[in-house]
């Protein structure tokens, strides 16, 4: 069982995962955040769980707001979902706004 209570369920698919990471500029301006480099080592961790989920792309926002989708990585990832590359998205949390 992984660390929030999902158990891995027999699926015969095979999923094919982008993984989202994002930092906002507000957080920092390094080439590439600790926080990415974080958030990259969790979601990979957690998805070892998963046989069943291929990991076909990974797309980082470092540097750009949230408060809208206009981010270069975020439009690449949608374009690889409706080109039918990607069916499934990894990502550390989603924040909501208030």
């Amino acid at each position: 069982m992984n660390n929030i209570g999902l158990k891995p369920q027999p699926d015969e698919r095979t999923w094919k995962c982008a993984l989202y990471l994002r930092l906002s500029k507000e957080d920092g301006d390094k080439s590439e955040s600790d926080s990415i480099t974080n958030q990259r080592e969790l979601v990979r961790n957690y998805l070892k769980d998963f046989p069943n989920v291929e990991i076909v792309s990974e797309r980082v926002d470092d540097g750009h707001s949230g408060a809208s989708f206009e981010r270069p990585a975020f439009i690449k990832m949608m374009e690889d979902i409706k080109a039918g590359r990607v069916n499934c998205v990894a990502v550390k949390e989603v924040h909501q706004s208030k």
